[in-house]
């Protein structure tokens, strides 16, 4: 007999924040971003946050900071635990050169996602997570 699971998502901060984009140049994330919230809501996906992700909203301004705090408890996200595993692989990343030293937090969203088994890195940070040297490095 064969199970299928949903995917397991690890939803980095740049989704939350362009969950509540305004801007003209990122009309189609914002519409991705919000089909991807309603998959979750429908039970398509179980989606995962961390303490990063926390830190990182902290640091925006209000109300933006608080909506995004909100989509955390209105679509149940869980909270992925945290060893000191994920550390030493983020720094694994940063040292062999996937990510660079002042994007530590990219290398520990990628770090926690690996460490708890997630499927999926969920991302608008092209710069560093998605891109594809980034994921190329990775490959271990």
């Amino acid at each position: 007999m064969i199970y299928i699971t949903k995917p397991r998502i690890y939803l980095e901060t740049t989704v939350y924040n362009y969950f509540f984009s305004e801007s003209v140049d990122n009309v189609q994330d914002n519409i991705d971003t919000i089909e991807l919230f309603k998959q979750i809501k429908q039970g398509n996906f179980d989606a995962f946050y961390s303490d990063v992700v926390i830190i990182e909203i902290d640091q925006c301004y209000e109300p933006k900071r608080s909506k995004m705090l909100n989509l955390i408890q209105e679509y149940e996200l869980q909270k992925v635990s945290i060893d000191t595993g994920y550390e030493k692989l983020a720094e694994l990343f940063i040292s062999e050169g996937a990510i660079p030293e002042r994007k530590r937090n990219d290398a520990l969203h990628i770090a926690i996602a690996t460490v708890n088994n997630l499927d999926i890195v969920v991302s608008w940070n092209c710069d560093h997570i998605v891109k594809f040297k980034t994921k190329k490095s990775l490959i271990l």
